[in-house]
Parts: C-alpha cells; structure tokens; sequence
C-alpha cells in the first residue's frame, strides 16, 4: 500500500508536468506566431506558465487555511487570475490545434488545382503553337506548289518557242534560216525568259510578304492568346485560393471524413469538418488544463500536512528566533544601564576623593 500510494503519486506529478510541458510549448508557439518577437514569446509563456502552476499550488494550500489568513478579496482576485491564466492556455491550445486540425491538405489541393489549370493552359498554348506551325507548314507547301505551278507553265512556254526556233533553223532559205519568222521567235523566248525571271522574283516577293503578313497575324493571335491565358490564370487562381473547400473532402484528414460519415449514418448527425475540429480543439484543450489542474491539486493536497507541518515549523522558529534578540536586546539594553550606573558611581567616587585631596590642611 505504501508503495502504491508513491507511484500514484509519481504518476500524478509525471502526468501533470507532462501536460504543463505541452501548454507551454503550445502557448509559446502560438505567441511567437502573434508577436515579432521570439525572445518576448518564450519569456510571456514562461511566465504564464509559471504562474498558473504556483497560482494553482498556492490556492490549494492557503484554501485549506483559516478565512483570516486568505481573505475574500485575495481568495476572488487569485480565482480570477487562475481562470485568466487557464483560459489563455485554453484559447491558444485551440487555436494551436484547429490551425493543424483545419483541412491540412488545404495548400496541397489548392497546388494541385493550380497546377492542373497551368496544365491546361499549357496544353492549349503548345496546341496553339502546333496550330500555327501547321498554317505555315500549309502556306510553305501552297507557296512552294505555287511556284513549282509557275515554274512549269513558263518552261513549257518556253520549251514550246525553243523547239519553235529549233523547227524554224531547218527551214533554210537560200543559204539563210534567219529570217524574219526566227528573229520573231527569238525575241519572243528571249522575252519569255525575262517574263519568267520577272514572273518568277513578283511570285517569291509576294510569297515572302504573305509570310511577313501570316507571321505578325501569328504573333497577335499568340499575344492575344497568352494575355487570355494568363488573365484565365489569375482569375483560376484568385477563385482556388479564396475558395474556403469546407465541404471538399480532399482537403480534410481521412480519418475526420470516415468519422464524420459514421456519425452522420447512425446518429444522423449532419456535422461539418469545420465543426468536428473545434469541438475536438476544445474537448482537448479542456482536458489538458483540468488535467494539470487536477494533478497539481491533488500533488498538493498530498504534500498538504506536510506543509504546513513545515510553515509551523518555520513560523516557530521565526517566533523563537524573534524571541531570542528579543530576550538579547533586553538584556543589552539592561548591560548597558548598569554600566551607565558604574560609570556614573564611579564618576562620583572619583570626584569625591578628587575633592577630599583638594582640602587645605591634608598634606
């Protein structure tokens, strides 16, 4: 039994410490996120801290005392300091846990879905680049089939007048086949090569401005389209990021998707994740601090006798002590009137014999 009672004991200090150790670190957590200040941060948690234990432990002890040594005015202003004390650790342990508990995947799904309309939007950008290239991949081969087209219609044109110009060679007259038919001919290939050089140099120039002029439509078409594109992006993202996805259960933890499904099948209970996680944050911040509270009032408790056997202790010793340079002081103040009446006796001793020697006649 007695060992019994030192590991209930141990236990219940362990435990309470434990719990302490943890609204602190929450605490101080939560403070270092609210101030710019990590160094104030710790030394508010630590104080606080501090204080809601000692608060807790002295309470305990000076409740058990007699009214006059814990008056109604201390006992209410220590009930309110306690209760300020537990509530921030409530509140930040709250706040603490709901900001992890509060759809954890949230920036996860939020990437994603970012990340799947820049996908999209590359897509249609790469199959706009595709489209473009096939208009010139068209315009290449009509331009090419154009001038091929061309090619062969003055060849045959002239192929026609130089077999024309070969004929009218055999046809000699006198000696001579260049007459006027052959000069006519002659001049007339001649001016069909020019023509074809000349029909050939307006059909590339034309062909090269129609490039030019497919190529600035291309570049407005793709501007225009990347403006759009990007426009679409900015206002997807807005519409992702200022979306709150409460009811999305991607976003929560599958564990708090299956429990809440759970509930809502067989108590029909229709509650949102939102919900589930603060009534969670403060079921868990309320056991935290009724558990420190329990388990320091109960180590004090414990340790209760003995400390007031202690402060008895101390009090009488205070009393005995006081007593003591009470006693001494008197008994200093006593020395030293009796050593004044020494003194002053033996003043007037000696003015007496001073006075008996002075008197005429003694010698």
């Amino acid at each position: 039994m007695r060992y019994f009672y030192y590991v209930c004991w141990i236990i219940e200090l362990l435990a309470g410490i434990g719990l302490f150790i943890i609204s602190f670190l929450l605490q101080n957590e939560v403070l270092q996120a609210f101030m710019s200040s990590a160094a104030l941060a710790l030394f508010l948690a630590v104080v606080f801290e501090a204080a809601k234990a000692t608060a807790i432990v002295w309470h305990r002890y000076f409740v058990s005392l007699d009214c006059a040594s814990y008056p109604d005015s201390i006992r209410m202003t220590s009930f309110l300091f306690r209760l300020g004390l537990l509530g921030l650790s409530m509140l930040c342990s709250v706040i603490y846990l709901s900001s992890h508990l509060d759809r954890p995947y949230l920036k996860q799904i939020q990437a994603e879905e970012i990340g799947r309309h820049e996908s999209i939007a590359r897509q249609r950008m790469a199959e706009a680049r595709q489209e473009q290239e096939q208009l010139r991949i068209n315009l290449q081969a009509k331009q090419k089939e154009e001038l091929e087209t061309k090619r062969l219609l003055n060849q045959q044109q002239a192929l026609s007048l130089e077999q024309a110009l070969k004929d009218e060679m055999n046809n000699v007259v006198s000696g001579v086949f260049q007459g006027p038919r052959y000069t006519e001919i002659n001049k007339r290939l001649e001016q069909a090569y020019a023509r074809n050089v000349q029909d050939m140099n307006a059909i590339k120039a034309q062909q090269f401005k129609d490039q030019q002029d497919l190529e600035q439509l291309l570049h407005q078409q793709r501007q225009a389209l990347e403006s759009e594109t990007q426009q679409q992006l900015a206002t997807s993202r807005e519409a992702i990021l200022n979306k709150d996805y409460a009811k999305d259960e991607r976003v929560n933890h599958p564990m708090v998707v299956a429990f809440l499904k759970v509930t809502a099948s067989v108590f029909n209970w229709q509650l949102e994740p939102l919900q589930f996680v603060f009534i969670f944050s403060v079921l868990t911040s309320v056991l935290m601090e009724l558990g420190i509270l329990l388990s320091f009032d109960t180590v004090t408790l414990s340790i209760h006798s003995l400390m007031v056997k202690q402060q008895e202790h101390e009090i009488d010793k205070e009393v005995l002590k006081a007593n003591m340079q009470a006693k001494k002081a008197s008994e200093d103040i006593k020395h030293e009137a009796d050593m004044e009446l020494i003194k002053k006796s033996a003043l007037r001793a000696t003015d007496k014999a001073k006075a008996y020697f002075e008197e005429p006649g003694f010698y």
